[in-house]
């Protein structure tokens, strides 16, 4: 379930600092963590959201930022505190349903947004645009360091308001 993330700011913190540890979250931050999560008290530059399994507990979280003028998102930011199994379909529905509430509710136009070619999670955000009516724009070469130092190149994706409904509506059929 999606939460607006300000109800949970004192609990993201810690969340944050103890994903800082695990290996497949070393490509969610460039250069450095800000383990307050950077929780905005308004939603004018950030929608920011918290995934939460039924015990209201913090699960993840799910950021992006708004191109008010554009009328677009960009910069998305997720990451997943808790790497159990039993949290991956509940995960996985969140994920989708950030994105129809950016697209339905907000009603922005499109979402811009990259994955570092190398990541855990580069097939995933693949098979999402596909299934979903987007498309990969290009790559970016060498233009993500990760806190280690490593370099990486930037997959840049595009997914229009318009095509992801469709593919709601056909899926929902």
């Amino acid at each position: 379930m999606l939460k607006p993330a300000i109800l949970y700011k004192e609990a993201l913190p810690s969340c944050l600092a103890q994903a800082s540890m695990y290996e497949s979250n070393r490509f969610y931050a460039e250069n450095y963590w800000d383990f307050d999560g950077g929780i905005k008290s308004d939603n004018w530059e950030r929608h920011q959201f918290v995934s939460l399994d039924k015990s209201d507990n913090v699960v993840g979280l799910f950021s992006i930022t708004v191109n008010r003028p554009c009328h677009f998102v960009h910069a998305l930011g997720v990451i997943r505190f808790d790497k159990e199994k039993r949290y991956d379909f509940l995960f996985a529905k969140d994920f989708k349903a950030f994105f129809d509430l950016m697209f339905s509710y907000y009603k922005y136009i499109k979402m811009n947004f990259s994955v570092c070619i190398g990541s855990p999670h580069e097939a995933m955000y693949d098979r999402f645009v596909e299934r979903y009516g987007g498309r990969i724009v290009g790559i970016k070469n060498k233009d993500w360091r990760l806190q280690d130092g490593t370099i990486c190149d930037q997959k840049l994706y595009e997914l229009e308001r318009e095509p992801f409904l469709q593919a709601l509506k056909e899926k929902s059929k």
